[in-house]
Formats: C-alpha cells, sequence, structure tokens
C-alpha cells in the first residue's frame, strides 16, 4: 500500500518575533501547512492548518505561510505544527 499520508512535526516552545512564518520547503507536488499553538498544545483560534495559507506545489528558500485572517503572529509562548503532505521541511523562520 503506498498511500500518502500527512508528516507532522511539532516545534519545543518558543517566542515569534516577526508578522509571518517562512519555510525553506521542497513541496513538488504536495503542500507545507502551519498551524500555531497555544502553550497548553491547543490550536490558537484563526491560526489552524484551515487558517493557514500554505505552500502549494513549489519549491522555496523562503516561502511565506499566511493566515486568512491577516492577524500579526500571536505573542507569547507557541509551538507551531507543521504539516507536511509529499513535501520536505528544512527550515523555518518569523519576520
Amino acid at each position: 500500500d503506498d498511500k500518502s499520508q500527512d508528516a507532522v512535526v511539532t516545534t519545543v516552545p518558543l517566542k515569534l518575533h516577526g508578522k509571518q512564518i517562512h519555510v525553506n520547503a521542497a513541496a513538488p507536488s504536495g503542500m507545507v501547512q502551519v498551524e500555531i499553538l497555544d502553550a497548553a498544545g491547543r490550536v490558537i483560534p484563526g491560526f489552524s492548518r484551515e487558517d493557514c495559507k500554505a505552500l502549494v506545489a513549489g519549491d522555496s528558500l523562503s516561502a511565506p505561510l499566511t493566515f486568512k485572517s491577516g492577524k500579526a503572529l500571536p505573542a507569547g509562548i507557541v509551538r507551531l505544527r507543521f504539516i507536511l503532505f509529499e513535501a520536505e521541511l528544512f527550515a523555518f523562520h518569523a519576520k
């Protein structure tokens, strides 16, 4: 059975500085999404994978992953959960 599944990577707690999350990723036929979790591991409203404007079918050294709400990144300690479908994530940063 060769069905593709999402891979999920969750960061350690961190503090974001900036307005957007950027990824260095390769997704030639897949996609990369991110959601932002609070310190307890719950998705912060407005920052779910469904709210994320994903990197789809592309490769980039610094692709912005933005959210439909257009809100600034949340303050305080958060975790990032990256969802990868047929994609590789090499690095990320906020700016």
